[in-house]
């Protein structure tokens, strides 16, 4: 990935533009794009409980309203993509965690959800302070993206906090959990040596 140094940030329609190239462009979500909410709460859902926490469309708002989110749009103006921040632990959000990516299964093979991962690479880059630990979850088709195209390092699962697993109520780990519970199919990928890389000038 680029050093932050090498871009110009822009704006389109007050929202910052984190990457662009011929075909998409990963862009800062604002308020004005809750008419996508339903979409992106959609995409999550029919990927099933076993590979996505399940995201309402208030929840899918509130990231919108509070510029949680990235989303990449074709250059037709068709939605794409989404990724967002989307758990902060810690009284002064000393953790954060990268979540809900899913892009329009028409446009798999495209390299979209690579293009969302490295645009809140950049976006936490630029939001959050040096001492901020960045991290996401990921499922088996997530994983190399994360790991392989971005330079996350794989945490064991052992010595991940276990308020990290709460949020999931299919995960053995989790606060009252079912002994019935399926094994957990998510990693835990560290991104914080990936972030302050780009922090770097």
């Amino acid at each position: 990935m680029e050093n932050l140094s090498t871009y110009m940030v822009e704006t389109e329609l007050n929202s910052l533009i984190l990457l662009k190239n011929d075909a998409f462009t990963a862009r800062v979500a604002t308020e004005g794009d809750t008419l996508w909410t339903n979409t992106i709460s959609n995409w999550i859902s029919n990927a099933g409980p076993q590979k996505m926490i399940p995201k309402d469309i208030s929840t899918i708002a509130r990231y919108f309203r509070d510029q949680d989110s990235v989303l990449v749009f074709s250059n037709e103006g068709l939605l794409v993509g989404h990724i967002a921040f989307t758990y902060r632990y810690g009284v002064g959000n000393e953790r954060v965690e990268i979540g809900s990516l899913c892009i329009n299964p028409e446009f798999g093979g495209k390299g979209i959800a690579t293009m969302a991962v490295q645009g809140i690479i950049r976006y936490a880059a630029l939001t959050f302070d040096v001492d901020t630990n960045i991290f996401a979850m990921c499922n088996q088709e997530s994983l190399h993206i994360f790991v392989n195209k971005v330079g996350g390092i794989i945490v064991p699962c052992e010595k991940t906090d276990n308020e990290v697993y709460n949020h999931c109520e299919l995960c053995p780990r989790a606060a009252g959990a079912s002994t019935s519970a399926p094994p957990c199919r998510h990693t835990h990928v560290d991104l914080t040596r990936v972030v302050a890389s780009l922090r770097e000038v």
